[in-house]
């Protein structure tokens, strides 16, 4: 399996990261590739139809993108589920917060994360 990116990009760290500690680290080869926002990277447009990095090429020559199912896959192959546990609570729990984890954290977003507000003498989400 070839993980394609540079790490700089922290997706492409959760993915190698993920890799080593579910025990592919040494199945999974990181392949650095760059991307620019004004070019197409033909190389990952060919496993990708969106081109960003991280992407995962499988054994079969299948591309993955998106960190997360990139997570999901690595921890399906290896049969790891200490990461992604298999209990459906436990699970979606797991991924609630992995969903979380890369959130750009502005303006809007920190408003909304700190609670319900007053709203014209209203208060709570029906004030919205």
């Amino acid at each position: 399996m070839k993980i394609y990116g540079d790490l700089i990009s922290p997706f492409v760290r959760m993915t190698v990261v993920t890799a080593h500690e579910v025990g592919l680290g040494d199945k999974v080869l990181h392949i650095v590739e760059a991307v620019k926002p004004t070019e197409v990277n033909q190389k990952l447009a060919a496993l990708s139809p969106i081109g960003k990095i991280p992407i995962l090429e499988t054994d079969h020559g299948h591309g993955i993108h998106d960190s997360r199912v990139i997570i999901e896959y690595l921890c399906h192959v290896a049969g790891n589920s200490t990461l992604i546990p298999n209990d459906g609570v436990k699970r979606f729990k797991v991924l609630t917060l992995q969903a979380l984890g890369p959130m750009p954290l502005s303006p809007t977003a920190m408003k909304s994360a700190s609670g319900p507000r007053a709203c014209n003498g209203r208060s709570g989400w029906s004030a919205r």
